[in-house]
């Protein structure tokens, strides 16, 4: 209920994005991690006015404070602002992430965004620490378990990294885009072509960055270089 894509989340974005939020601050995060999942950089941009107005108004805002560190590092990652591909962009995100954990010790949400941050600056063993603590803060959450599952992909921990996903993969029918993304990358670091190229076409988003890398790859694999060269072309006009 409470995943990406659950019934609670559906009707919380639904009563606060589209109507009149009771409060500003809790209408910030739900626009920040809708953001996360729609990859529309004009949404990206509002949260982040929002949550830097709101995180000065209340210096007490702790879960303002770890989705802005989130929208902080993906501000550096997908270049949604100019000039916000600048490494001192981690930098802010690192210092509002550990002003989140400061204020909130106990939420598992803002040591899974501290994880991101920090294997950005790729301070691995750090970040694995920190992903660590949110496991171990909440087990049950299974984005944080295909967050950690993915970066042990990326860190070549594959076999790994993909039992975490899988395991992931049991609630819920529909996932975002990033989990399809590192089922895809393990899949093909394994040489598994079927699933690879199935992982690669339920990345459905237009404006995510690997989901087009991701079909690029997979239509190369079978010898579909029409439309390897096609979603190259997507990608560039990003």
């Amino acid at each position: 209920l409470l995943q990406p894509f659950g019934v609670i989340r559906a009707h919380e974005h639904k009563r606060h994005l589209s109507g009149a939020a009771a409060d500003p601050r809790y209408r910030a995060v739900v626009e920040a991690s809708e953001s996360f999942r729609s990859f529309n950089p004009e949404q990206h941009r509002h949260a982040r006015a929002d949550l830097e107005r709101l995180t000065a108004i209340d210096p007490g805002f702790a879960i303002g404070f770890a989705y802005l560190a989130a929208i902080y590092f993906r501000d550096y990652q997908y270049a949604y602002s100019a000039g916000s591909n600048d490494p001192a962009m981690l930098d802010r995100a690192l210092e509002v992430g550990r002003r989140a954990i400061e204020l909130k010790p106990e939420s598992a949400r803002a040591y899974q965004i501290l994880f991101g941050v920090l294997f950005a600056r790729h301070e691995v063993a750090a970040a694995f620490a920190a992903g660590d603590k949110a496991i171990a803060l909440n087990p049950y959450d299974t984005t944080l378990l295909s967050d950690y599952g993915g970066r042990l992909v990326m860190t070549g921990e594959i076999k790994r990294g993909m039992e975490m996903l899988r395991r992931a993969n049991e609630f819920g029918t529909v996932r975002p885009a990033w989990h399809h993304f590192y089922m895809f990358l393990g899949s093909y670091l394994s040489g598994d072509l079927i699933n690879t190229v199935h992982e690669a076409t339920q990345i459905t988003a237009a404006d995510y960055p690997l989901g087009l890398m991701a079909r690029a790859l997979a239509a190369n694999m079978v010898g579909d270089r029409e439309g390897a060269i096609a979603e190259i072309g997507k990608l560039k006009s990003l």
